[in-house]
């Protein structure tokens, strides 16, 4: 069985989400981010200095496909603002980039949260919601699995 070409699926929340406090209410986020301790300054950057209690910022994270990166082929960029801010985790990239690539995908966008920076934690992590969209997405959770049947 190959994976087909789907429609890629269309945005599911509004540009503005993060204005509203409904994203509170929303399952949790799920930390598929890797490599944030590397881009620690370019996150803080982003977020702010470390503060007592730190953060949770809604931001909109744009995966960006890196089929060229020579360490992992199936390798997903994860951007904030054009900041690049890690990766996506490669048991999740390894599922995600043949959707990608089969729908000629370069970039979606989704919901996350920058998370962290506290007095006595001072590192960030970004959390993703996969299906949370804000673009037409390969990259929904409902996309993983699919195959081609006859």
């Amino acid at each position: 069985m190959e994976m087909s070409n789907f429609e890629e699926e269309a945005e599911n929340i509004f540009p503005d989400w993060f204005k509203s406090i409904d994203w509170r209410r929303w399952d949790a986020p799920l930390n598929l981010t890797i490599g944030e301790s590397r881009r620690n300054d370019a996150i803080a950057a982003l977020a702010g200095a470390p503060r007592r209690h730190g953060y949770l910022i809604p931001v909109t994270a744009t995966l960006l496909r890196d089929s060229n990166n020579p360490v992992d082929r199936n390798a997903i960029k994860v951007e904030i603002q054009t900041v690049q801010v890690g990766y996506v985790r490669h048991e999740v990239a390894f599922h995600l980039a043949p959707i990608f690539d089969s729908d000629n995908a370069r970039t979606c966008e989704v919901a996350a949260i920058i998370r962290g920076g506290s007095l006595n934690a001072p590192n960030f992590g970004v959390h993703l919601w996969l299906d949370k969209t804000l673009s037409p997405a390969p990259c929904m959770p409902g996309r993983l699995g699919k195959t081609k049947t006859e």
